[in-house]
């Protein structure tokens, strides 16, 4: 975890801002963390020397973040991803350092996701300091109660900063698709559509043949 807190550091120090992004559906949760850094705010070394080795996904077991890293004239692009089950996410390392009472709930009908009452990744140790970071929850499923500051979409947007940090939470619960539901609806579509498609085909024949018997 103290991997997490240098890498977040050296990142903030240079005074970049964060994008969090979950993708949540029945059963996955896909996390992504995107940061830019401009060439000129940190040296190559310190940061490649940073980013060097995997980062553990959770306290325990072997799993590690994929990590992707792109530059160009301008800035360094780094990507951190990897995809949860549902009931494991409340135990992945960014949700257990940057929020001290997360819980993340998943029963049978319903997810939800509360953070507590403090975002602890806006001041960090080694004076590391993040001037704000953004996330940003996306889902399919119907979402019965939230408290984002925005909502565009099927997107749902917290905004963290200095102002707030310290009395701002994340609340939201979805409704869990009902598969048996899916699948009928999924059926019937299929239905309509081969429907269509055989008038078509009928139609198509049936004046084919009426040509060919007007000779």
């Amino acid at each position: 975890m103290r991997r997490i807190y240098l890498l977040l550091a050296l990142l903030l120090l240079t005074g970049c801002r964060a994008n969090y992004n979950l993708v949540v559906n029945n059963d996955y949760i896909d996390e992504n963390l995107d940061i830019i850094i401009p060439n000129s705010m940190v040296d190559d070394e310190i940061l490649n020397s940073q980013i060097s080795n995997p980062i553990s996904v959770y306290m325990s077991g072997n799993d590690k973040y994929k990590m992707t890293k792109k530059t160009d004239s301008s800035n360094n692009y780094i990507n951190y991803s990897f995809k949860h089950k549902v009931s494991n996410f409340g135990n992945s390392n960014f949700m257990k350092k940057c929020f001290s009472n997360a819980l993340v709930f998943d029963s049978e009908d319903s997810i939800l996701i509360n953070t507590g009452s403090q975002f602890n990744c806006i001041e960090l140790e080694d004076d590391g300091y993040m001037d704000e970071v953004s996330i940003n929850i996306t889902t399919g499923l119907r979402v019965i109660k939230n408290n984002a500051d925005k909502v565009s979409n099927n997107t749902y947007t917290w905004v963290f900063n200095d102002e707030n940090y310290m009395d701002k939470s994340i609340e939201i619960e979805m409704k869990k698709n009902d598969e048996e539901t899916l699948s009928i609806v999924v059926f019937i579509v299929l239905m309509v559509v081969l429907g269509i498609l055989s008038y078509l085909f009928y139609k198509f024949v049936k004046k084919k043949n009426d040509l060919s018997n007007q000779f």
